[in-house]
């Protein structure tokens, strides 16, 4: 070895870099001695700023340990190569002095989003005492919100999160740069940083000036991977740039009422009857709330609405946007249409809820599609007759018609604030009554209800399958040791075969831990090789029985023990091709609330912006839902499936996007891939194998990514179950879309 290194300290951090000179891709472990102890550790893989290390570009090779209160008088500290009689230079006993920027501890980072808007994250001691600003040609622009967690690499605490959206004035498509500071003058990593924006789009800009098809075409790629947004605060501004697409409808429509809103400010908002023929009523409540009594629904359906071939149900004191009554009904009466909304709530600004296709694990948990909706009058009318009572249940009830259920893209209306605790009693009837009449058989908990919506949990009955667990390793003994004490509890309640693939594995101690595993039962398999993800689970599925596949990532750690039977409650159904859980960095931070397609142009995770008791835009945080992927790192699928699309692609994908492939490919089957909150386990997110960032890595990743664009481009370009409204140019659910993908 030829090591390279330098250490600092301060008051409260000791950092620096690391790396052999012989193998600069290879890490070490550090640890902080305080007076001969050692009171912190760190894998020295962060980043490592500047060009101070010829050679060393993408291979991060820094570490950074805080120094715990007990050992900040201590009278000597020193960093020291883990298990390795190694000191990094002599005992620090001073705070270093002034240091050049790219060794200095990060204020914190900040990226460059695509149009005005910029992101990153500051540490909390930063937020408590200055704020971050935008500067351009040394006039102050922005000042950031802060809009969430973030997790830093190796952090043990959360970082905070921020979003800046710079003036419009600057979407001029001329290219500017932006200075990002925090209040002190300290920069972050990352700035200056380049931006350049358009009035709505590339494409659009050019279309002006009558640009040729050719040029429009690499304008709408540069959109894709460039993509622009709004903040939410903005919404009225977004809604009169992008206002409803005319329509009209030549149905006539019945618009019905509940609850004990204001039914004044609705009237104020309905079209005119050259717009729209309509008629309207406000159905009684019954005991307060969203009740009403079906005998009521009925004979306002068979009289003043008799005219009416489709019927609109809203809240009273809804506010219907200019078009949004129309572009519901213009979805046609063969459906069950649902538009999006905005919701109001004291105390906040009011929400835009954009939603997507239709989920039915997220429609039993949280009833998102009966608040607003339309349907044939007819099919309303069978459903009244069947005792339909509040939203809910008339809503279900529609569903067990074997209607078809279809969403319009568009803000319909703003409604007025649920009150989730009593709306989530109501939905939780509605679903024991629907899975009952389907012969499912469930228990349903309603849960603390979500900060907007009902919320429920339902619980499956486990199937009775016989399991097999995979998981890939290579040496990091402490991740895989770590990883079995913590899932062995819900491994032994299902009676799960543990299959452990060992790609080249040197560490003799981890080495004598896999023997161990054997003599206790586990199958160690011996895969020689370059790593590859796909190719190492393909040979244990070959090897496993089990009729449910469990796919783990060797760093992942079990929070209870509840996770793996909710999540083969999930696989129960027969039209389930995978299922994933909700996964937290160690720091509390979301890491995996589901895969959302297109950000940036290939996939990103949801709700990363969260910490893993928030629950995030709309409540999603809160229930279960279908979603386009979820992650390899804990997923569980049958194995007929994952035989059926000859497993993970060990060509195209070995290592990243490889369960994305897997996913996209059940759903083409006509599967359906859920997400669930209920199994929330923590991952070390590439603590194995390491980060993308170094050269030949990178080069894989890039092939990767171009093969999945290639393969997947349709989903890639419209995830069904992200709105189109929503922005891809940050953490999904984070902003509007500018413009709108309709």
């Amino acid at each position: 070895m030829n090591l390279i290194f330098e250490t600092y300290s301060s008051k409260n951090f000791v950092w620096g870099y690391i790396y052999d000179a012989e193998d600069p891709s290879r890490r070490f472990t550090v640890e902080l001695w305080a007076d001969g102890v050692v009171v912190g550790v760190d894998w020295a893989s962060r980043p490592t700023l500047g060009s101070a290390r010829p050679g060393l570009d993408g291979y991060d090779s820094g570490f950074r340990i805080a120094i715990p209160p007990v050992a900040r008088d201590a009278g000597s500290l020193e960093i020291r190569l883990a298990n390795l009689e190694i000191s990094l230079g002599l005992p620090l006993t001073a705070p270093s002095p002034p240091l050049p920027i790219d060794v200095r501890p990060i204020v914190g980072t900040v990226e460059w989003q695509g149009g005005l808007c910029i992101s990153g994250w500051v540490w909390p001691e930063v937020v408590g005492v200055s704020g971050v600003s935008a500067h351009v040609d040394g006039q102050k622009v922005g000042v950031a919100k802060f809009s969430g967690v973030a997790h830093a690499a190796g952090e043990q605490a959360p970082a905070i999160r921020f979003t800046l959206y710079l003036p419009e004035l600057l979407a001029d498509g001329r290219a500017h740069l932006v200075d990002v500071m925090d209040d002190d003058g300290r920069v972050l990593v990352g700035s200056p940083l380049g931006m350049i924006a358009f009035p709505d789009s590339l494409r659009a800009t050019l279309r002006e000036f009558g640009a040729g098809a050719t040029d429009l075409a690499r304008a709408e790629l540069h959109d894709r991977l460039f993509p622009q947004s709004l903040p939410f605060e903005l919404f009225q501004h977004w809604l009169e740039r992008f206002p409803l697409p005319p329509s009209r409808p030549s149905q006539r429509v019945a618009i019905l009422l509940y609850g004990d809103g204001d039914a004044r400010v609705t009237a104020e908002s309905l079209p005119t009857k050259d717009e729209l023929e309509w008629v309207a009523a406000h159905l009684p409540s019954v005991a307060g709330g969203d009740g009403f009594a079906p005998e009521d629904l009925l004979e306002v359906l068979e009289g003043e609405a008799a005219g009416a071939t489709l019927v609109v149900l809203a809240p009273a004191g809804a506010r219907f946007f200019r078009g949004g009554l129309a572009r519901l009904a213009s979805a046609g009466e063969r459906f069950l249409v649902y538009g999006d909304f905005v919701l109001t709530r004291d105390g906040d600004p009011p929400l835009p809820v954009a939603l997507p296709q239709f989920s039915y694990e997220r429609a039993l948990e949280q009833g998102y599609f009966a608040l607003l909706f339309a349907a044939s009058r007819l099919v309303m009318v069978a459903a009244a007759r069947k005792g339909a009572s509040d939203p809910f249940s008339l809503g279900f009830e529609i569903l067990g018609q074997a209607t078809q259920v279809r969403h319009v893209p568009g803000f319909i209306a703003e409604l007025p604030a649920l009150a989730p605790a009593e709306a989530s009693l109501r939905l939780g009837e509605a679903v024991k009554r629907h899975l009952e009449t389907k012969g499912i058989g469930a228990r349903i908990e309603v849960r603390g209800a979500g900060r907007l919506f009902p919320s429920l949990r339902v619980r499956r009955a486990t199937p009775d399958l016989s399991v097999s667990v995979v998981i890939p390793t290579r040496d990091r003994l402490d991740l895989l040791q770590r990883c079995i004490e913590t899932i062995e509890p819900a491994l032994q309640r299902a009676r799960a075969q543990l299959f452990i693939v060992d790609n080249e594995t040197r560490d003799v101690a981890a080495l004598h831990y896999l023997d161990r595993l054997a003599r206790l039962g586990a199958t160690i398999l011996r895969v020689a090789g370059p790593f590859n993800y796909s190719r190492l689970n393909n040979v244990a599925v070959e090897a496993a029985s089990g009729e449910a596949l469990v796919l783990l990532n060797n760093d992942i750690e079990a929070i209870d023990d509840g996770w793996l039977e909710e999540m083969l409650g999930r696989l129960s159904a027969e039209d389930v091709g995978a299922v994933g859980a909700k996964l937290l960095w160690p720091s509390g931070v979301v890491q995996h609330g589901g895969v959302t397609l297109g950000v940036s142009g290939v996939a990103d995770h949801a709700l990363v912006d969260c910490l893993g008791d928030a629950p995030g835009y709309a409540d999603l945080g809160c229930v279960a839902r279908e979603v386009s992927a979820v992650t390899g790192a804990c997923l569980v699928t049958r194995r007929q499936d994952y035989l059926a699309v000859g497993g993970l692609d060990e060509v195209a994908f070995p290592v990243a996007f490889n369960d994305v492939d897997y996913c996209l490919k059940q759903i083409a089957r006509g599967k359906r891939v859920i997400f669930t909150p209920h199994a929330t386990l923590v991952h070390r997110a590439s603590s194995s194998r390491g980060a993308d960032r170094a050269p030949d890595k990178a080069a894989r990743l890039g092939g990767e990514v171009r093969a999945l664009r290639a393969r997947w481009f349709e989903p890639l370009a419209n995830d069904p179950f992200y709105s189109p409204l929503l922005a891809l140019d940050g953490p999904p659910y984070s902003a509007l879309a500018w413009p709108p993908r309709m």
